[in-house]
């Protein structure tokens, strides 16, 4: 009985368990059901603009002389004499004297190649009177025929004569010798380094200064080959352009002119570059501006019509880039690329006059998103990198 009694119980807990169950599950308050939707994305946006631009090559050098080149005895002896000029940095004149070396020994020789002429040409006077007598002489004797070119002294005369021309190169090799020890200046310039000093000895080839013309100056200034096909040329396809040129003294930037003058014909194997040639006048130009002076140049190119300028940010492929239409929403262009310089692209094709270009990368960016723009100001954008400058029309 107890047994059975136990087990009632439990059925009717059991039954009271499962029935209080149904009825909280019949009775559960409905949850509200929402639907979140995701915000618009803010990205900035810049008004498209096309203008003419001239291309402003980016490119650096070295100001150096026209004409460099290292001066050498030609003659030896003891330096006798140097010019009050003989220092690095004075400037001379072309033809003047810059170091004379001990001439003793060479007017000696001259002396002695002059005697020797003189010996010649009497040697000369003595076998042509000689070649007289014998004609004379076989006349007189009624000799029949003609005589002997032997008989005549011909070959003595010759060799007279040849002795007489043997000695006046003599002459003019000792004159040569003479004058040469004095060493002149080839052309008007500056002195780069003195290497003989008052007294030293020198023999032929041992150098004796090294001197560079003065202004104009030239730089050379590599070239990428992309860049080549936008410098200016005149009819006969010579390259032609103005070249800024700037250097940082202290606090202060100097800036000069030039032009360019010709291209060295060939590419530099190492960088393929091509290196431009400009003139620098210096006149005027200040004491800065002298060999050695490292310099950033540019170059002007060709004036470009109708392009645009846009950022390097706003490529979302290698020519395709985004804009944000009337309806707020992502669409891609696909651009036609004319040149790429620093973090700036110029493009004449593929975008509209004050269509708004998308600057912000997004992740999840797909066509058709829709998005919240902010027009950003062009200007804090472009900045101006070497190689795109706006020309006004």
């Amino acid at each position: 009985m107890k047994s059975t009694f136990r087990i009632l119980i439990g059925l009717a807990l059991l039954a009271g368990g499962v029935a209080l169950t149904v009825l909280l599950v019949a009775t559960k308050p409905e949850a509200e059901r929402k639907v979140t939707e995701r915000a618009a994305p803010v990205v900035e946006v810049m008004p498209v603009k096309f203008e003419t631009l001239t291309l402003s090559l980016p490119s650096q050098g070295m100001i150096d002389a026209r004409r460099r080149t290292r001066l050498s005895a030609e003659v030896s002896g003891r330096v006798i004499e140097v010019s009050p000029k003989f220092d690095a940095g004075q400037a001379f004149d072309e033809g003047e004297v810059l170091i004379k070396i001990d001439p003793s020994d060479y007017e000696a020789a001259l002396a002695g190649a002059e005697s020797n002429l003189a010996d010649a040409r009497l040697g000369l006077a003595t076998e042509e009177a000689r070649a007289d007598q014998a004609l004379k002489d076989w006349k007189a004797l009624g000799r029949s025929g003609e005589p002997s070119e032997l008989t005549l002294r011909k070959p003595h005369v010759e060799s007279a004569k040849a002795m007489i021309l043997a000695a006046e190169q003599s002459v003019e090799k000792a004159k040569r010798d003479l004058q040469r020890t004095e060493v002149t200046a080839p052309f008007a310039g500056q002195l780069s380094k003195t290497e003989v000093e008052l007294g030293a000895y020198v023999g032929p080839g041992t150098p004796v200064a090294e001197i560079f013309t003065t202004a104009p100056w030239e730089i050379r200034l590599p070239l990428s080959i992309d860049d080549w096909a936008f410098l200016n040329r005149d009819g006969s396809d010579k390259v032609t352009g103005i070249v800024g040129l700037t250097a940082r003294s202290g606090n202060s930037v100097e800036e000069w002119k030039g032009a360019v003058l010709r291209t060295e014909g060939e590419v530099e194997r190492e960088s393929r570059s091509i290196y431009l040639v400009a003139e620098v006048p210096g006149e005027s130009a200040g004491p800065l501006l002298q060999p050695g002076l490292f310099v950033q140049a540019k170059i002007e190119g060709q004036q470009l019509k109708n392009v645009a300028r846009i950022p390097f940010k706003a490529f979302v492929g290698l020519d395709e880039v985004s804009v944000v239409d009337d309806k707020n929403t992502i669409q891609t262009r696909k651009v036609e690329i004319v040149r790429r310089a620093g973090d700036e692209v110029i493009v004449s094709g593929g975008l509209k006059q004050g269509e708004r270009l998308c600057l912000t990368q997004l992740s999840d960016m797909v066509e058709g998103m829709t998005v919240i723009p902010q027009v950003v100001d062009a200007a804090a954008v472009l900045t101006g990198e070497p190689g795109v400058e706006t020309t006004k029309p």
